[in-house]
């Protein structure tokens, strides 16, 4: 088989597109309620703060929202592998995560109309 630039362009400009395509229909992060982002909003105060006490406070919380059924399990995972990652001292490593999270979410969560 003969490689030529024509052919190595459009098999790269494939490559891409696909690779686009791909990452416009991920979606890192699970979906939210309006429930989950105020923990979240709680555990990213928390985490930007370095607050060990209160961490292991909202993990009892999240274990009694999501027993109560006002977390989704997955909701209640994903705040989960947030907190374990505070836990293990990357604190900024935490931050982002539940920061992004947030932002991925803000579109979908319910903001009161402004007068």
């Amino acid at each position: 088989m003969h490689w030529n630039a024509k052919t190595i362009l459009a098999a790269g400009g494939g490559v891409a597109v696909l690779l686009l395509v791909v990452w416009a229909w991920r979606r890192p992060y699970p979906p939210m309620s309006s429930q989950a982002y105020q923990y979240a909003n709680a555990l990213y105060s928390i985490c930007n703060r370095h607050d060990e006490e209160r961490l292991e406070k909202i993990a009892t919380m999240l274990a009694e929202r999501a027993a109560d059924g006002e977390l989704t399990k997955t909701e209640t995972q994903f705040m989960y592998r947030i907190i374990r990652t505070a836990r293990s001292g990357r604190w900024e490593k935490a931050v982002r995560e539940v920061r992004r999270w947030m932002v991925d979410q803000a579109h979908e969560v319910a903001v009161p109309a402004l007068r």
